[in-house]
């Protein structure tokens, strides 16, 4: 019982202590924070009215507080309140108040933006649904448009711009001016209708635009009518005699030529051949490289360009080495073009790899390689042996007689230019000049020669029946025998020699010796051999001496030098049989100086000198 009297008076003396509370500042000016718990020492801070505490303790009459900066002290307790002041609180209302009014006003302003937008929207609706009628048309007249346009466009579906087509009419014109030209025309028709083909999508539109082009090559190919109707006024040379439609159509389809066509392997690997072996001339090594990689590139970039270029290069060389001609060359021209396109794609692929220098020594370098091309290959091209040509003509047209026939088979440098002479310059038109080949191979030749030259002589016109009638057969690829053929030929060749003989000198030229020598006697007289049905040995001019400047050795001017030394080889071997062996020995020595190889004069030497 003692114990616990004794500790309630404990309990009595010690200090109150209280739990952590919040309490203000009463309504006065200042209140004091000391740090004695008497508040006995000086103030270290003075707290306005209204002020926010936490009790940390309480003893009686004072409090220990903390501030809400943190710092802590006591204070006379009889001046703190549990409830804010009434002067905080009128200010917190106060306050409360003007953000209200704040809110008001914003709130009034939204308002009024609110109903001007409603107020446009029921405007805007009000105006779209009086208008839905006017809409509802518009709408049905914009939808008959787009079927009209729809319409429209189904019709020029696969249609090419304006421009193109008027490119293909120009190109298609021309096309038929090239054709009428000449028939090489046709080596560009692979890649043209690979290209035709695969520029149209819509079949209809691509026979549409076929047939409206059709007239303009028509319009190109009515070329031909000037040669149908220039056959009809007695032409100097009627090449094919298109005076009828059937023959004009032979001229134009080339199938006079068809003999040539199609000869075997072996002319396709002499041809060919001579394409592979020309080819790094027309087009030196380096463009080559570049052809190579431009047709990689154009693969690439666009199959449609490649196989365009690589057709026309595979069309050309496929007819070309087909064709057993002497003169070749010009037909793999096409060729050449094809692998010049990919050399120049090449070149520019090139140039795009390089930079700004190193396209200024591309492109000098292309140019340089052209110039080196141009400066090896430009006599080859040139026309300097014309001179030689004409020089020649002339010079066998002064050594015959007025009135004399020459039967040649020298058409590049004596029956071409001889027509010339005469029918363009007036030249010695009293001589008749024969090709001896036309006449063996092509009918209407021989038609030609036989009406303006022996229409009255029954034996020539009796041996042209017949040899044209089995003429007729080889040149329309009928059943024919060779040996019929040649029996017939000879037989009309000798019938035109004892004709011509009746009325004049006649003449063959130093090649067609061998042709003639078992029939009639042939005497060597200037360039050529006189027919003579008697066999006469004498000795007649020798030809002139040749030009000093012939120009250069171009496969022209060495056949040219070889038929001369057949010529001079012909005139030696008549002086060495006459007795004249130096004086024919001297003019086997300029025989075998123009060519040491020609058959004539080794023939002469091996007798000469066994």
């Amino acid at each position: 019982m003692k114990k616990q009297i004794v500790l309630m008076y404990i309990l009595g003396l010690c200090p109150l202590v209280a739990a952590a509370e919040t309490a203000y500042v009463t309504d006065i000016l200042r209140l004091g924070l000391h740090r004695a718990g008497d508040t006995s020492d000086r103030p270290f801070d003075n707290l306005v009215s209204g002020t926010e505490l936490e009790v940390l303790e309480r003893v009686p009459n004072f409090a220990r507080v903390r501030t809400a900066a943190g710092q802590e002290g006591w204070v006379k307790s009889a001046y703190l309140v549990e409830e804010k002041p009434a002067q905080a609180r009128i200010a917190e209302t106060e306050a409360e108040l003007e953000r209200l009014r704040t809110d008001l006003t914003d709130a009034k302003a939204a308002q009024h933006t609110a109903e001007e937008t409603a107020s446009r929207l029921t405007q805007r609706m009000a105006d779209s649904t009086s208008s839905s009628d006017a809409i509802q048309e518009t709408l049905a007249r914009l939808k008959q448009e787009n079927e009209a346009y729809e319409e429209q466009l189904d019709a020029y579906r696969g249609a090419l711009p304006l421009s193109w087509v008027a490119a293909a009419l120009a190109v298609t014109l021309i096309a038929g001016f090239g054709f009428s030209n000449h028939m090489t025309t046709l080596l560009l028709a692979p890649a043209v209708i690979f290209g035709y083909l695969s520029t149209y999508r819509d079949r209809n539109a691509m026979y549409r635009t076929a047939l409206r082009l059709v007239p303009f090559f028509a319009v190109g190919l009515s070329w031909y009518l000037v040669v149908y109707v220039r056959s009809h006024s007695s032409p100097p040379l009627n090449w094919g005699d298109p005076s009828s439609l059937e023959n004009l159509f032979r001229h134009v389809s080339g199938k006079q030529y068809r003999v040539w066509m199609f000869s075997g392997t072996e002319v396709m690997r002499k041809q060919f051949g001579l394409f592979m072996s020309n080819l790094p001339r027309e087009i030196f090594w380096p463009f080559l490289l570049f052809a190579i990689a431009g047709a990689g590139v154009a693969w690439k970039r666009s199959r449609r360009i490649f196989w365009v270029i690589l057709l026309s290069l595979i069309g050309t060389i496929a007819y070309a080495v087909n064709y057993d001609i002497h003169e070749i060359g010009p037909y793999f021209l096409l060729a050449y073009v094809a692998v010049a396109s990919f050399a120049a794609i090449g070149a520019r692929k090139a140039a795009d790899l390089l930079d700004g220098r190193g396209r200024i020594v591309l492109l000098a370098g292309v140019f340089g390689m052209v110039g080196v091309q141009y400066s090896a290959s430009k006599d080859e091209v040139t026309a300097e042996n014309t001179g030689v040509v004409e020089w020649f003509s002339r010079t066998v047209c002064d050594s015959v007689e007025d009135g004399a026939t020459i039967i040649t088979s020298k058409w590049d440098f004596l029956y071409s230019p001889s027509l010339s002479l005469q029918h363009v310059w007036k030249y010695r038109p009293d001589i008749h000049m024969i090709d001896y080949n036309l006449l063996k191979d092509r009918s209407w030749y021989v038609r030609q020669i036989s009406d303006r030259m022996f229409s009255r002589d029954l034996e020539v016109l009796s041996t042209k029946d017949a040899f044209l009638l089995e003429l007729h057969k080889f040149e329309r690829g009928d059943p024919f025998s060779l040996g019929v053929i040649q029996s017939r030929w000879n037989s009309f060749i000798d019938a035109i020699v004892r004709s011509s003989i009746r009325t004049g000198d006649v003449y063959v030229d130093a090649r067609l010796g061998a042709e003639f020598q078992s029939r009639f006697s042939l005497l060597p007289e200037g360039f050529l051999l006189r027919v003579d049905t008697a066999s006469i040995q004498r000795v007649q001019r020798l030809p002139p001496k040749l030009p000093a400047d012939l120009g250069r050795e171009t496969d022209f001017l060495l056949d040219f030098k070889d038929y001369c030394a057949t010529s001079y080889a012909q005139h030696a071997w008549v002086l060495w049989k006459s007795g004249l062996a130096e004086e024919a020995d001297s003019v086997a020595g300029i025989a075998g100086s123009l060519n040491p190889a020609n058959a004539t004069v080794a023939t002469y030497y091996r007798i000469r000198r066994p």
